[in-house]
């Protein structure tokens, strides 16, 4: 259930953000449109490479590419928010309820065993 609550967040946020390109200025000097399209064009493939994954270190690594597609989607919306060239308030909600998901995703995979061992290295 919580992983197919990631996932449809994913898709929705997408498209979300797909609609939202369509309606910005293309060919810009800062091409926000496109950038921002592309850097959130593979979070839901992402996500279910994420949720299929069976070993420890394709889970981090898939995780780490979520939290940074998620980061460079931020700030493009803090930019367009900024410029005013569109209100991303609904989008940024959305965007932060994935973070919320993606961060309880992460801590319910994580079984006793690693969660020992992480918390050993930060000692």
């Amino acid at each position: 259930m919580n992983k197919d609550l990631l996932l449809l967040q994913s898709q929705i946020l997408k498209k979300i953000t797909d609609n939202l390109c369509e309606l910005l200025p293309q060919g810009e000097i800062y091409n926000i449109s496109l950038n921002l399209k592309h850097c959130i064009s593979n979070l839901p493939v992402i996500v279910q490479e994420y949720i299929q994954a069976e070993d420890r270190i394709t889970r981090i690594r898939k995780a780490i590419q979520i939290q940074i597609a998620l980061d460079e989607c931020k700030e493009y919306l803090d930019f367009i928010a900024l410029t005013r060239q569109s209100n991303v308030n609904h989008l940024m909600i959305e965007l932060n309820k994935l973070v919320l998901q993606v961060q309880k995703s992460q801590i319910h995979n994580l079984n006793a065993e690693e969660a020992q061992v992480d918390l050993w290295n930060l000692n």
